[in-house]
């Protein structure tokens, strides 16, 4: 009688002796016997063959001095923007529900000053730059002050801790804009904003 094998087990048996075998050029066969040891004979794919790339002709490369120099033609490509990215003007549309949020803010600032965010960057407690749980990086939010109307656009570039009441926390210079840093708290209202 015979045993069938699991599949990780076939995976594992074919990275071992991949490995033992010293590096390979990627090619399509390879990724062809994979998808032939990974099916039962009678289920066999044969996977596209990749093309060879050519390479550049002597003629078309540029010759230079040693100096770079920007021709016309590889200027950076423009943004497309849609007109559902204006900038400053609250997300969503018809098929989009606008993120928004109610609740409490604090701030964070000289103790956190120069220390890494969660996304890599370094915390300038001067920048309008916020903590928030979900939100992802490089989010633009509108963070309203509830008590005295004020509102300033700050970019999600950090995270905080999650067994805590509030929604979001501001950089010092965030927390300045809005008016409350000699509280160190207040009630906000956030809606995600599109475009830069």
């Amino acid at each position: 009688m015979r045993v069938p094998i699991p599949p990780t087990a076939l995976m594992a048996i074919l990275l071992a002796a991949l490995f033992v075998a010293g590096p390979v050029p990627v090619s399509a066969q390879v990724e062809t016997q994979v998808a032939a040891v990974a099916r039962p004979s009678s289920e066999r794919v044969k996977l596209p063959q990749a093309k060879p790339s050519k390479p550049a002709k002597p003629s078309r490369i540029a010759k230079t001095s040693g100096k770079a120099k920007a021709s016309k033609s590889a200027k950076a490509p423009k943004t497309l923007r849609s007109a559902h990215m204006d900038p400053g003007r609250p997300c969503g549309g018809a098929d989009v529900a606008p993120y928004r949020q109610s609740g409490r803010a604090h701030y964070y600032g000289v103790r956190h000053h120069g220390q890494r965010t969660a996304n890599g960057e370094e915390f300038d407690m001067g920048a309008l730059t916020a903590a928030h749980l979900t939100l992802p990086f490089g989010t633009r939010v509108r963070v309203t002050n509830v008590s005295n109307g004020r509102s300033v656009v700050v970019r999600i570039n950090d995270r905080h801790a999650r067994r805590t009441p509030k929604i979001i926390d501001l950089s010092r210079g965030a927390a300045d804009s809005l008016g409350f840093r000699r509280k160190g708290v207040t009630m906000v209202r956030l809606a995600a904003v599109c475009g830069g």
